[in-house]
């Protein structure tokens, strides 16, 4: 049988190919961090005279203990993940998982957790919180919106990037509430489109189905985003809301509810929805049912949000 030999062309779409694939399978939220992560770096090693690509691991390990007095570890481990993405998109060896580098991360992690530099956990915003907030919403189609946006994504557990991504075509309506269909998840990059139930609520004023279903018919919105861009003057445009943009609109409602906002931000209601379920009885399956989340650990990590003295087994010890 004759084999085809691709031309040197060929080779070169097919690489290019390849590299379009790989960064497909990084989330779109990943790539802009990792970008930005990736730019800094280079920066530093044009500051340091020292290559960025290739680097060496001596490189790394100078770059990261840089960054140990001004930047968490989590923070850091994101760029070395950067680093390392950015040379194997490149076909470059990485160099970071020489053994030294590891030594130098856990070093600055027990430092850091020593000097108390705890990660710093999203504010979860519970159900008292979420109907304050959109107590002052009003009834304007930014209200309606902020509102719908507010609702939706705490009794969904949303992630902002998923929030954002929504279309009117993701949305399947029925007699017990609706059905949102996500395009893209974190933990689901593989195009299943996993569905989240959001049931309708008892009282119509926070019944984030009606809410939601209020204001796309206010809007006059039949197809496309679902939470668009408002200019000024009320002008409703086709853009998509940023990822940043729920965060601000989080704060923005939060400081008129009189919460302190200094640690709320997009992840609050995928983080105020996981604590309020479990203050409020339910079990870790039924939780990650709706978050999505894959283990079991992570959604008792959210945990942090209750009481101590909440479900502790030390109350059942008969003294």
């Amino acid at each position: 049988m004759t084999q085809i030999q691709p031309s040197a062309t060929d080779v070169a779409t097919l690489f290019e190919a390849a590299r379009d694939f790989a960064r497909e399978a990084i989330p779109e939220n990943t790539r802009r961090a990792y970008r930005a992560d990736w730019e800094h770096f280079v920066t530093w090693c044009a500051a340091a005279d020292r290559n960025a690509l290739p680097a060496t691991t001596e490189t790394v390990v100078l770059y990261v203990s840089s960054l140990a007095a001004s930047h968490r570890i989590a923070t850091i481990r994101r760029k070395v993940a950067a680093i390392s993405t950015a040379h194997q998109l490149a076909g470059q060896e990485t160099p970071t998982r020489h053994a030294s580098l590891r030594i130098c991360l856990r070093g600055i992690t027990r430092l850091q957790a020593a000097e108390g530099k705890s990660r710093r956990y999203a504010q979860p915003l519970l159900t008292d919180d979420i109907l304050a907030m959109i107590r002052h919403t009003g009834d304007s189609l930014l209200g309606q919106r902020d509102a719908a946006l507010i609702l939706v994504g705490f009794a969904g557990a949303f992630r902002r990037s998923e929030l954002v991504d929504l279309s009117v075509e993701d949305i399947t309506w029925s007699k017990e509430g609706a059905l949102l269909r996500l395009r893209r998840s974190k933990t689901d990059q593989t195009g299943e489109a996993p569905e989240k139930a959001i049931f309708r609520g008892s009282n119509t004023a926070r019944c984030p189905v009606r809410k939601l279903r209020g204001y796309l018919e206010y809007a006059g919105i039949e197809s496309g985003p679902v939470f668009r861009r408002i200019r000024k003057g009320g002008l409703l445009t086709a853009e998509r809301l940023t990822a940043q943009s729920v965060s601000l609109v989080l704060r923005q409602y939060a400081e008129k509810a009189g919460i302190e906002v200094e640690r709320v931000s997009g992840h609050s209601l995928r983080a105020g929805f996981v604590t309020q379920a479990l203050i409020s009885g339910a079990s870790y399956p039924e939780i990650q049912r709706q978050t999505g989340h894959r283990a079991i650990s992570t959604v008792t990590g959210y945990d942090r949000g209750r009481s101590r003295f909440s479900g502790n087994a030390a109350q059942n010890l008969g003294l």
